[in-house]
Parts: C-alpha cells; structure tokens; sequence
C-alpha cells in the first residue's frame, strides 16, 4: 500500500462511544476502520481538524472525508480527465484538493494538475506545457518544497532524455520544463539527492568521478538553477586524498536562503564512517571535516576506538535549520537482512526464486548540530531498538514533530501490535528526556508513525494498518 502525506505524558485508557471511535482522554482518537483490500494507494490530506482522504482504486479515484468528530463522510468519486490515469501526488490547495497526474488523452500522455473541493467536483483544470512525448510506463522522481507550493519532476521521455520540470502550484505560470542536459552538467544516472526551495530554486548532487586532475580524490557536485532555468549555484567539493564520501544529501533554508551540503565522511579503504562532513555552500565557506566524539562512542558502543562504528550502518535521514542559520542531522542505525528459511526452501509467489525472508532493524538515532560557520555545537544518541520482518520497514523508524521551542522524536517503541510509542524531547542545547506517549495493547493499532501528518504544534494524524483496514489516529500532544 502506497501512502502519501504532508504535554501529558500519561498513558490512557480507552472506551467505545457511539461511533465506534476509541478515545484516549481528550489527548488521543480513533477513526472507524475503512477496508482498503481492493485500494491501490491512499493520500491523507489535512484540512485543520478534518481530514480528506484519496483513495486510488486503479480504476477510479474517490474522496472520504474525516470530520472533527472523527466520523466518516459518504466516498464520492473523483472524475479525471482521460484514460489509463496515474496519480503522481497529492496536495492541500488552500481549502481544496489538489491533484497532480498523467493521463491519456487523444493518444497522448499529458501531466494535468487539477483542483477539487473536498466533495470531490472539478474547479479548475491545468495542463503541464512540457514540450516532449511522454509514454508509459513512466518513473518520475517528485519533490516538493517545504511550503508544498512548488514541486518539481524528473522522467525519462521517449527518446531517453531525462526531463526536468519545475513548477508553482498556486502560480501555473511560473513553470520550468527542460531537458536535464540544458539546465545541468550531471550525468543524471549518478545524481545521488536533489533539494527545492520555498522560492522555486532547485538543486542536484552528485558524485564527478571523470576529472583526471583530481585522481583518487572524491569529487562532489552541487548545482541550482531557478524556476526560470538560471544557473544560481556551480560547486565543485573534493575531499582530502585520504577520505571519501560514507553518506550525503544537501537541503534548501528557507530562513536564509542558502543550501547545506551534510554527510558523512570515512578514511579511504575504510567501510565505516569516520565523521561528519559539513558545508554552506550559498556563502564560500570551506567543507568541514568534524571525526566523531571518541568519549559520546565510547558512551555508543562501550568501545573507545574509532573502529567500534564498523558494525553500524548509518544513514542521513533529515537535515533541519534552526532561524539562527544553524542547523541538526539526524542519522539512524538500519540495516535490512534477507535469508532463506531453514526447513522451507520452496519457490516464493513469484515462482522466480526461492521463498526468503527479510529482516528490518533500525536503531539508534545520532543527531548533532551545527553552528551558521560549521562548528559542531553538540551531538546526541537517541536510543531505540526496532525489528521487523516481511513489512518493508513501514512501523519503523521516527517521525520529527516541529515546535519553535523543542522537537519531539516519536517512534513505536516495538513493531507488534501491543507495544508503545514513545518519544524524544529534544531540546535546543541537546539534552534529552524520554517519555511514552501511548500503549497499543489492544487496540490493534499498527501505526505508520514515518507517514504521520503534523496538523499544528501540538497534534498530528497518523495512519494505522490492521489486516487490510486503514484508520486514522489524532494524537495531541498537549
């Protein structure tokens, strides 16, 4: 199932009512369960206290609306232009529903961005002027800015050039469709990460493994354009001969406007991170190379060498920015395993191999932050422990829960269905408490805790998935 989004601390028991919904004092409630066994995909979208919920059928497209007493609305269908349509994404336009997907008309396969009202009826229609022939089937890549007002796509055509296009929601006017080879120098088989602005800006990071001037060095790349298609940023970043790159990404602040590259360094022939990397790419600054606090791995591991990392498998997650211009990256410990049962080595469903199991760990988050010039300011561990098998990590890992004053860290403390989720008051300076936010002992709530939806600074919705049932959770964490 694909899913798309945008204090008491107390444990609460929970009761039925009339509507079937489960409350948890006034700080937790449950919808009534939706069967989704012949659903495709599902889109939650929040609307202050109600929620509107896509529900893509294959073969049409229907909208649910959650009200503010957590009862369900009547599905209706959503009519799309064409035939043989694929949902790309959708949004929040304001009050209404936007709707961005391909579709087949006259033999042709166009982008349309559409806008509904929450019954689902038709207020204005756009078509994407991309000047290229587009076929099925069809892979884009699809961001959007941290307002969600732009978004950008790339795809491959039907000449295999990759395209690129950038465009506002709310303005269709401002919009950008290229191919990638005149707007960047990237072979975009190698592009690693990509980054939008609130202001339509658009980056792309790779690795340059073709310049013999710089042999066995690690060369990364980072370019930006805007929405006009103007080159705005051409860095170049090599690494000391003696390191290379463990893990990237790079991010847009929207405070002031400039785009951080965050990663992860390692010595050369080496297989674990050995520190962070750290740029401002926007203002000249020179790359930092920040090696791990011997004393906080010790305090990780129970070892004080370097080399007590190379069990873990870290992973940049997020980068956040604070207003100051400084900035936190989180990392999380996962790994995934695949192995064969022992006494069962029959063919899988697929009858294209034999039947394997996959085990899903993700542990312990590191976060660390750094100041507006690159100095490191503290690091942290946020200790958790998941595992899993056969579920593709759905249960797993964190979702950060903003507020001006600290972030909140939720996660299920266990993936079962009786467990806790718990979380992570970070504060500002780096200290930490942890506290448990609700018990799932039977309540068959299996929640999705990375796709949860922040409504405010106090509550969010998130999904929970139950032997083909679907209900949304509100969570307000006073």
């Amino acid at each position: 199932m694909q899913i798309s989004k945008i204090g008491q601390f107390q444990l609460f028991s929970f009761v039925f009512i009339w509507s079937m919904n489960l409350v948890f004092g006034q700080n937790f409630e449950i919808s009534p369960e939706i069967n989704l066994r012949n659903d495709f995909a599902y889109y939650i979208l929040p609307f202050g206290k109600e929620v509107s919920l896509i529900r893509d059928k294959s073969y049409k497209l229907t909208v649910q609306n959650l009200r503010a007493d957590m009862s369900w609305t009547v599905e209706k269908d959503v009519e799309l232009k064409g035939r043989k349509w694929r949902i790309l994404d959708t949004y929040t336009h304001g009050n209404d529903i936007g709707i961005l997907y391909l579709s087949k008309v006259e033999n042709k396969v166009e982008i349309f961005y559409s806008t509904y009202d929450q019954n689902g009826i038709l207020i204005q229609e756009h078509i994407l002027p991309v000047e290229t022939v587009i076929e099925y089937p069809l892979e884009f890549n699809l961001i959007s800015s941290d307002n969600q007002h732009w978004v950008s796509m790339s795809f491959t055509d039907r000449k295999n050039l990759k395209w690129i296009c950038v465009f506002n929601r709310f303005h269709p006017e401002e919009f950008l469709a290229k191919s990638g080879e005149a707007l960047f120098d990237a072979d975009h088989e190698n592009v690693e990460k990509a980054a939008l602005g609130d202001d339509g800006n658009f980056y792309l990071l790779w690795m340059d493994g073709q310049q013999a001037r710089y042999r066995d060095k690690a060369i990364i790349k980072v370019q930006g354009i805007d929405f006009r298609g103007n080159q705005i940023l051409n860095k170049e970043v090599v690494l000391k001969e003696d390191f290379d790159v463990y893990d990237l990404d790079i991010n847009y602040n929207n405070f002031n406007k400039n785009i951080y590259l965050a990663g992860l360094y390692k010595e050369k022939g080496e297989q674990y991170a050995a520190g962070y990397l750290i740029q401002n790419l926007s203002v000249g600054e020179v790359l930092q190379l920040i090696p791990f606090d011997k004393e906080k791995l010790k305090e990780w591991t129970g070892k004080s060498k370097k080399s007590s990392v190379s069990s873990l498998n870290f992973a940049i997650k997020k980068i956040c920015f604070k207003e100051d211009g400084s900035c936190l990256v989180f990392m999380e410990n996962s790994k995934e395993l695949s192995r064969r049962p022992y006494f069962n080595n029959t063919m899988d469903n697929s009858g294209l191999g034999t039947m394997r199991w996959v085990d899903y760990y993700f542990e312990d988050i590191f976060v660390a932050s750094f100041g507006p010039n690159g100095e490191k300011q503290w690091e942290n561990i946020l200790r958790k422990k998941q595992f899993s098998q056969d579920d593709d990590g759905l249960y797993s890992s964190f979702f950060i829960f903003f507020n001006r004053s600290f972030l909140r860290i939720l996660f299920n403390d266990e993936i079962k269905n009786e467990s806790t989720v718990s979380q992570y008051l970070l504060l500002p300076d780096g200290r930490i408490n942890r506290k448990s936010v609700l018990n799932t002992s039977n309540t068959k709530l299996n929640l999705r805790i990375t796709d949860a939806i922040q409504i405010n600074e106090t509550s969010l919705i998130v999904p929970s998935e139950n032997n083909g049932k679907m209900s949304l959770v509100r969570l307000n964490l006073l």
